[in-house]
């Protein structure tokens, strides 16, 4: 029987902010802003619930900004998408 590669798994840190706001912060190599883009069209949006959103990406810090309505639901929802979050 063949078996699929793996996916890579991504680390990643979650700071809660106020007003329903969550940065998540890559700790892994992510190595372009293209990469990071794909990441957040792949694998965060499929994360989020309804009446979530992505606000920002900025590829310096390689951080995603989102607007959530549980961030502790969302940090599970992440390990089914290949993507730890370190404490």
């Amino acid at each position: 029987m063949l078996k699929l590669p793996s996916k890579r798994w991504k680390k990643a840190q979650a700071k809660a902010e106020d007003q329903g706001r969550c940065i998540l912060t890559f700790t892994s190599p992510i190595y372009d802003e293209h990469e990071l883009r794909e990441v957040v069209e792949e694998d965060i949006e499929t994360c989020l619930q309804q009446g979530d959103r992505v606000i920002g990406i900025e590829w310096d810090t390689k951080s995603v900004m989102l607007e959530i309505s549980d961030c502790e639901t969302f940090k599970r929802r992440l390990i089914f998408v290949n993507i730890l979050i370190e404490e």
